[in-house]
């Protein structure tokens, strides 16, 4: 009877214990969406159109939409070094603490912009550009990073829901923003822009209103995360077949032959554990790549490059089970063949540090290209409105397009991730940034002809799949590298379009200022392009190493 009562007992812990963890894997990706919806409420696609005409008006005649681009450079850096700084403060401090104090720079940043507007262009660099997005780069990826450890069997699909979070909550924010300006739709003047003082006026009073969502937001989405449990499997203990098992290694006696089974794409043999280094693991692989398609998995996900990692720092635990050292207390799984179902010591670690990181081949390339491609995202985000006011008067009809294009990049997000989990980073991104660099290069089309329906299209299918450089970069760098560091790395890596978006800023400028948005649109497309060649000659599945 006592033992019936422990095993109901035990049981029901169990079911309690499996219940708030779903609870809390439940909670942690809403208050991941409650975070990104607070990050894509900080756009510029639509309120920049305002904010210079206001500025133009008050402040200074040489505001303008093409000085606009140094905007989008400076969100780039902020993002940037914040999300850099975001993996480092989470060791010191709690990552809660990191995720509030994101949600206060926002905050902060929006309110001050109330003041800047009426003060220079520079100062709104600062508050609007910098700060806002310094708290934008802390939440980032630390609130993907965490809810993709719940569940890193479906990092593709977590990571693209919780970034279509920015487009919807874009999309929703850009509507409110063109009732509350222009509710009766008023024109812009001939160059694009807006000179009623009803409509300037409008302006300060957003940004302080608007302060008092972002707080409420962020107090909220910080409450609602939680970091998942130390024995919840990470990407490298997951098999692509049976995904909810931790890597492990467990001993079979069948017909006097010992094997090592293990829910990888491979098992280990003692001959394989017994090796010394990479070498001898391949020499000694007959019959551990038993067909094709793992071999090409095993290529993929570079567990030879993780093998390798193992054998440099492990080897320790590998002279244990060469001596037979009775005190390791590991040494058992070798010897106690008979007990099938042993918990052990992975054989495998899929993450490598920072400096690690850096130093490898697959590093540069995500580097460079995500440098080159995320361009194209950006300027569209920015400029996209004011192109489209060049030639079109209508602020409502270009506010809903730029809206729901933000919409089409939330489906873009989803689509791009589910690609990624299909066909792998190398396809996903040559696909995206050839649809990219056509567009780009077709884009003028619209100002020419059928003005409305092909800036509709055109700037539909740009937003539906530049997301795609986001939402496949971050999952990429996790199972590349692991999910320990990827919050770190992914924010070195981010240096790659801190350095074009600046270095393009004054070309951008001077482009749009004084040769037009033609070679404006051509030199983004090329820069697409180049990407997908870069990534369709070096990008391989096996250089992480």
């Amino acid at each position: 009877m006592d033992r019936l009562n422990n095993w109901f007992i035990n049981g029901f812990q169990n079911q309690s214990n499996d219940h708030i963890r779903q609870l809390k894997f439940y909670s942690t990706v809403i208050g991941a969406v409650i975070l990104h919806m607070l990050v894509g409420a900080v756009q510029m696609g639509n309120i920049i159109t305002y904010i210079t005409s206001y500025m133009r008006f008050y402040v200074s005649n040489d505001n303008n939409y093409g000085r606009n681009t140094w905007i989008s450079s400076v969100i780039v850096l902020a993002f940037t070094i914040f999300t850099i700084m975001s993996g480092y403060m989470t060791r010191k401090v709690s990552f809660r603490s990191v995720i509030f104090l994101g949600a206060f720079l926002i905050t902060l940043g929006n309110f001050l912009s109330s003041l800047a507007v009426n003060a220079s262009f520079e100062f709104l660099v600062v508050t609007y550009g910098f700060i806002q997005n310094a708290g934008c780069g802390l939440i980032y990826s630390i609130v993907i990073v965490t809810s993709v450890k719940w569940k890193p069997q479906y990092r593709g699909f977590i990571a693209g829901l919780i970034i279509a979070m920015d487009s919807i909550s874009t999309f929703i924010t850009m509507e409110l923003q063109t009732m509350y300006f222009n509710p009766n739709n008023i024109p812009p003047d001939d160059r694009g822009y807006f000179t009623d003082p009803e409509i300037l006026l409008r302006v300060p009073r957003y940004f302080r209103f608007v302060s008092l969502i972002y707080i409420v937001m962020g107090v909220v989405g910080t409450m609602m995360m939680f970091v998942p449990p130390a024995d919840v499997p990470q990407p490298s203990q997951i098999n692509d077949h049976e995904q909810s098992q931790p890597v492990t290694i467990s001993q079979t006696i069948d017909n006097n032959q010992l094997y090592a089974s293990m829910d990888g794409p491979q098992g280990l043999t003692v001959r394989q554990l017994r090796a010394t280094n990479i070498d001898d693991i391949v020499s000694s692989s007959s019959g551990i790549f038993p067909s094709t398609s793992l071999t090409e998995n095993l290529i993929e996900n570079d567990y030879l490059g993780i093998l390798k990692e193992q054998f440099d720092h492990d080897e320790e635990f590998l002279s244990n089970i060469r001596r037979g050292n009775t005190n390791d207390p590991y040494n058992h799984y070798m010897t106690d063949t008979n007990t099938a179902n042993n918990e052990r010591r992975p054989i495998m670690k899929n993450y490598y540090g920072v400096r690690k990181a850096l130093r490898t081949r697959m590093a540069m390339i995500l580097l460079i290209t995500f440098g080159l491609s995320t361009n194209a995202s950006y300027f569209i985000g920015a400029m996209g409105k004011p192109y489209g006011q060049s030639f079109i008067s209508d602020d409502h009809f270009l506010s809903t397009v730029i809206a729901f294009a933000n919409l089409a990049n939330c489906f873009g997000s989803f689509f791009c991730g589910k690609l990624l989990d299909r066909f792998k980073f190398k396809r996903t991104m040559i696909f995206i940034n050839c649809l990219v660099s056509a567009s780009y290069f077709s884009f003028i089309f619209s100002y020419y002809f059928a003005h409305k329906l092909l800036f509709t299209i055109w700037i539909m299918v740009i937003n539906f799949a530049s997301i795609g450089f986001f939402s496949s970069h971050l999952p990429e760098v996790m199972n590349k590298f692991g999910a320990k560091h990827a919050t770190a790395i992914y924010g070195i890596i981010h240096t790659g379009p801190v350095i074009s978006s600046l270095a393009l800023s004054p070309l951008f400028e001077l482009l749009i200022n004084y040769y037009g948005w033609f070679p404006t649109f051509l030199t983004v497309g090329f820069l697409n392009f180049t990407s997908m060649v870069i990534i369709m000659i070096y990008y391989r599945a096996h250089t992480v190493i």
